[in-house]
């Protein structure tokens, strides 16, 4: 992680994350109702990473 502060202004600018060597991957997939999906379903799913993330998908 690469953290850039400009010239004469406090706080940070930008954050840079080089996700290539982190290895994250996909541990589960729910549907709306919670449902744990094995492969990735039409309508919203919802994913949770190995590093703690979660993202919310529309599956057309």
């Amino acid at each position: 992680m690469e953290l850039k502060t400009g010239e004469g202004h406090l706080g940070v600018e930008g954050v840079e994350i080089d996700d290539s060597s982190i290895g994250i991957v996909e541990i589960a997939r729910y549907d709306i109702h919670g449902r744990r999906l094995t492969k990735s379903s039409p309508g919203f799913n919802i994913v949770i990473y190995s590093n703690g993330t979660t993202r919310k998908e529309i599956v057309k």
